[in-house]
Formats: C-alpha cells, sequence, structure tokens
C-alpha cells in the first residue's frame, strides 16, 4: 500500500527558497518536460487543486507539453475551442483533421498540436479552421481520402 506523502523543499532557483509543496511516492518521480527557456534550468513539480504541474520563472505546464507563460496558454485554449469541433463532431477523423491543419498553417504536421505552438501560431488556429470549414463547404476535401485519415 503506497501512500503519498508531501515534502517541503527550498525552490531550486533562489537563496533561501519558498518551500514549494510537491507530492512525492515510493515511485520515482516524473521526468521534467525540459529546461526552462528563460533561466536554462530544470523547471519543478508542483502540486496545484487540478493537479501536478511543472512550474518555473512565470511559465508553467501540464503533463509533458513545454512550459509557456498565460497569454500562451490562453491562446491554445481558444485554438483547441475553435479546433475541436472538426473533430469531434465526426465531420473529419481527428488525425486527418490536424493535417489538414497543418497544411492550412503551413507547419510540420508535429507543429500543428496546440501543446506545441507559440502563442502566435495558436491564435493563427480560428482563421485556419474557417478555412478548414470552407474547403470542406466548397467540396475541396474528400472526406473519404484513406491516406489523409
Amino acid at each position: 500500500n503506497c501512500q503519498t506523502w508531501r515534502q517541503s523543499f527550498p525552490h531550486p532557483h533562489r537563496q533561501g527558497g519558498c518551500n514549494v509543496k510537491v507530492i512525492n511516492t515510493r515511485n520515482p518521480p516524473p521526468k521534467a518536460v525540459g529546461m526552462c527557456p528563460k533561466c536554462g534550468k530544470e523547471p519543478f513539480l508542483t502540486q496545484t487543486k487540478y493537479g501536478n504541474r511543472w512550474a518555473c520563472c512565470g511559465l508553467w505546464s501540464w503533463g509533458k507539453s513545454p512550459l509557456a507563460d498565460n497569454e500562451t496558454h490562453r491562446a491554445r485554449n481558444a485554438a483547441h475551442a475553435a479546433f475541436d469541433n472538426i473533430w469531434k463532431s465526426k465531420t473529419l477523423p481527428r488525425g486527418f483533421a490536424y493535417k489538414l491543419l497543418a497544411e492550412v498553417l503551413e507547419v510540420e504536421p508535429q507543429q500543428a498540436h496546440m501543446t506545441v505552438m507559440n502563442k502566435e501560431l495558436a491564435s493563427k488556429v480560428p482563421d485556419a479552421v474557417k478555412e478548414i470549414w470552407r474547403r470542406l463547404h466548397a467540396g475541396e476535401i474528400d472526406i473519404y481520402d484513406k491516406e489523409g485519415a
């Protein structure tokens, strides 16, 4: 029976520390999401009321996403809100929808996922989605394209 316990330790980037609360279990802690783009140090894992998140220098991320600021998180959320209906409505398969998004944004397919977008690219997604819908309604997209799905 693995019990979760809390441990306070000083913030790794400030002298004197700030006693950031983290969750530790008998299992090793998850690996960091990469180095902080501001200070170049490894981010630290914090416990929030929504779960664990990585944080450093005013940036944060959930899961394995790169650290980002509040404006980038808001732009990504708006991008998801605009884009997700294309595949959640079952109009297009999810993978094909992302392929089209990459095509319209003129980026590589792996850059078309919101978790890796910067705020500038994420802010272009709502207009890209309008273009995808326009192409669908104009019959310019073969929804039965098995290679795209």
